[in-house]
């Protein structure tokens, strides 16, 4: 499979998936130790497809369905549930997203995540994030709030605030409003530029007290880890930690 370029893990069927550099997702089913160790992972099956590397992966909410994309400018989709013992799922969605950029190069689908309402958020390498529906796979929106690569995807903990960040190196906070389905619109909410000097990497957010206090954590090449409450992100207001990460004795 060589290099993997990503991973992501199914809560729903304890199911891991990685994307490798052949252009395969390959699944693993995890079982826990009930010891509590660490328990075993078994190889389950490979999911082929894309003509380049696969480069991300994310899950359904509920975990039927798997999602990945690669470096042709794909993303296809793989339904998971009520599948007859034995059988390979099939590739049931191939979304293109290639608008021929500079050179003709397809474009690199650096990350993808879920958000509210099945909808499918995408980061790519001509500085679009961009929101699909989930299901039949149309464009319903696109933001080119970056001037460089988007790296990474981050998502509240509702479903319904996204974050984006990468080489430029900005994070930009998207917000749904509106009700479901026809009715609902993503917009771009705050964009913070200030946070790091380089490529941001990294995004997450984390959840305290039954989901009443969210954070956003962002990190990159320039070794700082910065936070901010997701209540306060479009003040501007931000704690840093400088160089996190001290070397190895």
């Amino acid at each position: 499979g060589g290099a993997v370029w990503d991973a992501a893990f199914n809560d729903a069927t304890n199911t891991l998936a990685i994307a490798c550099e052949d252009g395969c997702v390959r699944l693993f089913d995890y079982a826990a130790a009930a010891s509590g160790g660490g328990g075993s992972l078994t190889y389950r099956l490979a999911l082929a497809g894309f003509t380049g590397r696969a480069l991300s992966a994310t899950w359904t909410q509920d975990g039927s369905r798997l999602f990945a994309g690669g470096s042709d400018g794909t993303i296809r989709r793989w339904t998971l549930a009520d599948l007859p013992p034995g059988s390979p799922p099939a590739c049931d969605l191939i979304v293109s997203t290639n608008t021929g950029g500079e050179g003709g190069e397809s474009t690199l689908i650096w990350a993808l995540a879920v958000a509210a309402d099945a909808t499918l958020i995408s980061a790519d390498s001509q500085g679009f994030t961009k929101f699909w529906d989930g299901e039949h796979g149309t464009l319903m929106h696109e933001f080119h709030a970056h001037v460089a690569d988007v790296l990474t995807l981050a998502v509240g903990n509702d479903g319904r605030s996204v974050f984006s960040s990468g080489a430029d190196p900005a994070i930009v906070h998207f917000q749904c409003v509106g009700g479901g389905g026809e009715f609902m619109q993503w917009v771009l909410s705050a964009k913070q530029s200030a946070a790091h000097t380089h490529d941001v990497r990294a995004l997450a957010v984390t959840t305290r007290n039954g989901g009443a206090s969210e954070r956003l954590w962002s990190a990159g090449v320039d070794t700082i880890l910065s936070s901010a409450t997701l209540a306060r992100f479009s003040s501007g207001h931000r704690r840093h930690w400088a160089s996190p990460c001290p070397p190895t004795a």
